[in-house]
């Protein structure tokens, strides 16, 4: 399915009946990792499933309007109000996808229900992150009979090491990486990341922002770390953030139990 936004087309999959969700995933990925992490979960119940690929990556396409974040979020803000109308959504993202998500929470107040944010950008520059130190588990010996040249990925960014960690690697992450447009999005991390950055980072934390959820974190992330996203904590908010053990920026790989324990707790919320 597709959708012109500001004559950008935007791809995306639609799932289910009942509350909305939408799904984005992080930068270099496509649907098929949110689909893959979260649809074995919450296929059964009463949820509207909407996974979307964002510009630049999987089927969605880009063109010279977007030059910056602000830019992205605007058409992935413009595709849900005009696909969910009145509706009050939930929204799901990874990495820079949780960066839109808590974007659409700060521009659309009172429409976002809920959050389950896993491994966030919170800081669109990398050179002014604390990220944290990378490790693997070697739990047993890997068959690594297709896809080898992806495997030295798989190991730079999944802490426990397994074959069924492998099997779930090559269904999430590999279809996205190679249908990425790098080239427009390197050129929109050029100039220092400025374009990267939305014009109202500092709000995303402010004490006027407010979020309900769950926010999940790698106590291994060497990408986005979890130092910055406890500013995220808040009395007056209703936001939980967990750091999780031997968990990287693939979190949704390392710990799928965990995940499942969080995305329990997450339904209670809608």
């Amino acid at each position: 399915m597709e959708r012109i936004i500001n004559n950008v087309k935007i791809h995306y999959q639609e799932y289910g009946a009942g509350k909305t969700i939408y799904f984005l995933h992080g930068l270099g990925l496509d649907i098929a990792s949110m689909m893959q992490t979260y649809d074995r979960f919450l296929a059964d119940k009463n949820i509207r499933r909407v996974y979307i690929d964002l510009p630049g990556m999987g089927e969605s396409g880009v063109n010279e309007n977007l030059k910056n974040s602000d830019d992205i979020l605007h058409t992935i803000q413009q595709f849900i109000v005009a696909d969910s109308g009145d509706e009050a959504v939930s929204l799901f993202g990874h990495s820079y996808g949780g960066y839109l998500c808590f974007g659409l929470a700060h521009k659309l107040k009172g429409k976002v229900n809920s959050l389950f944010i896993t491994c966030p950008v919170l800081i669109a520059n990398i050179n002014n992150r604390k990220t944290a130190k990378h490790k693997n588990i070697f739990q047993e010996k890997v068959s690594v009979e297709s896809n080898e040249s992806y495997y030295e990925d798989f190991l730079s960014m999944n802490v426990l090491i397994n074959n069924k960690a492998w099997e779930n690697y090559q269904k999430a992450i590999i279809p996205g990486l190679t249908k990425f447009n790098s080239d427009f999005w390197d050129n929109l991390q050029s100039n220092y990341f400025k374009n990267y950055s939305f014009s109202f980072e500092e709000e995303l934390v402010s004490s006027s922002t407010k979020y309900k959820g769950i926010t999940l974190l790698g106590k291994n992330d060497q990408v986005v770390g979890y130092h910055d996203q406890l500013s995220l904590l808040d009395g007056s908010n209703d936001l939980e953030v967990a750091v999780l053990n031997d968990a990287g920026h693939n979190l949704f790989i390392d710990v799928q139990e965990d995940m499942d324990f969080y995305l329990n707790r997450f339904l209670q919320l809608l």
